[in-house]
């Protein structure tokens, strides 16, 4: 799938949350967590930058599996986040830098 949004301030070294506006070239609102196949993410990509991204989604199963297990399914639920996934940094394409402040 093709992902096209801004890198939100929540994002680390090794992860980034997009905030989706296109989703395969159609309008979208989804908020992803993506893990680089890489060790860490590539330098350009810095929160408020748009981004340009191949990945592969999966839904986030965050259920409880066992009884007294803490879920966590509402948190994210609350966060937006509804999927995470893969992606190869070289399919990586930044389309605007991060504004400067």
């Amino acid at each position: 799938m093709t992902l096209e949004g801004e890198v939100s301030a929540d994002s680390g070294p090794q992860a980034m949350v997009l905030l989706a506006s296109r989703l395969d070239g159609q309008p979208t609102r989804l908020r992803v967590s993506l893990r680089a196949a890489a060790a860490e993410l590539p330098r350009e990509v810095q929160p408020g930058a748009r981004v340009l991204v191949r990945a592969r989604l999966k839904p986030i199963d965050a259920r409880a599996a066992n009884p007294g297990e803490r879920s966590t399914e509402g948190h994210l639920e609350r966060l937006g986040l509804r999927c995470a996934g893969r992606f190869d940094p070289r399919e990586l394409a930044v389309v605007a830098q991060a504004p400067r402040w």
